[in-house]
């Protein structure tokens, strides 16, 4: 069972292999540089993708935290500005553009969870000219840096984590006795919050308050899964949002 701190606490992980591949490159190209008697110093090289990858530890510690804590579909942080960011009244809350809709919404979020997307963003400012129409997640690629990401990046690198937790599909029983497994995928981070909000007391109307659900109906389906599904991602739901 994979909680929200455990798959949080994997992404520097993930970050410090992607370093630790990139420095065995760049050893073996100073290596082969040498032994053709020739000098090559990749120390500036190192630099940047010492930057790189910190900066991506950063903005996935973020996004996860917002799939998490807010309910969010990948679409919906995709379309996320910088000035779609606030607090009003102790309330922390994101700006949402829904799946479907035209205006925005307001979308409760934690204390813990506005806080690594201001420390993402300060990063990014200190290397980048960040306006409050900038996307709020981007690239960090050196040929698409700043450029928004999209659904599918998000789910892969949603993914990636996923894998490193070693999170399993969810499964149940039917009555049956047959087992019926499900894999766990960005949209389960969604489904998470849903589940353990119920599970946590929360009424059915908050939920889909909080999911921004048109039908009470598709609510309710949210509810029966809890009831059905053991939920290999049990994210810790915040008193703050429910």
């Amino acid at each position: 069972c994979a909680d929200m701190k455990k798959l949080l606490a994997v992404v520097p992980v993930v970050a410090a292999k992607k370093l630790a591949a990139m420095e065995k490159k760049l050893a073996e190209l100073e290596q082969a540089a040498q032994a053709q008697g020739k000098t090559l110093n990749c120390d500036g090289r190192r630099k940047y993708y010492e930057k790189q990858f910190h900066l991506q530890e950063l903005r996935d510690v973020a996004i996860l935290s917002t799939l998490m804590c807010g309910g969010l579909r990948t679409i919906e942080v995709c379309r996320l500005r910088v000035i779609d960011v606030g607090v009003d009244g102790g309330v922390y809350f994101l700006n949402v553009l829904g799946k479907g809709r035209d205006e925005r919404e307001l979308v409760k979020i934690s204390r813990k969870a506005e806080r690594v997307i201001r420390d993402w963003l300060n990063a990014r400012e200190a290397v980048d000219v960040v306006s409050d129409e900038s996307p709020l997640f981007c690239s960090i690629a050196n040929n698409s840096f700043g450029e928004p990401l999209t659904s599918l990046s998000i789910s892969r690198l949603v993914k990636e984590y996923l894998l490193e937790a070693k999170v399993k599909n969810k499964t149940y029983e039917t009555e049956q006795k047959t087992l019926v497994s499900k894999p766990v995928v960005a949209h389960s981070l969604r489904a998470s919050l849903a589940t353990n909000a119920f599970r946590k007391g929360a009424s059915l109307t908050a939920v889909q308050q909080q999911l921004r659900h048109r039908n009470l109906a598709t609510t309710q389906i949210y509810l029966e899964e809890s009831e059905k599904f053991k939920n290999p991602v049990s994210d810790l739901v915040s008193d703050e949002i429910f």
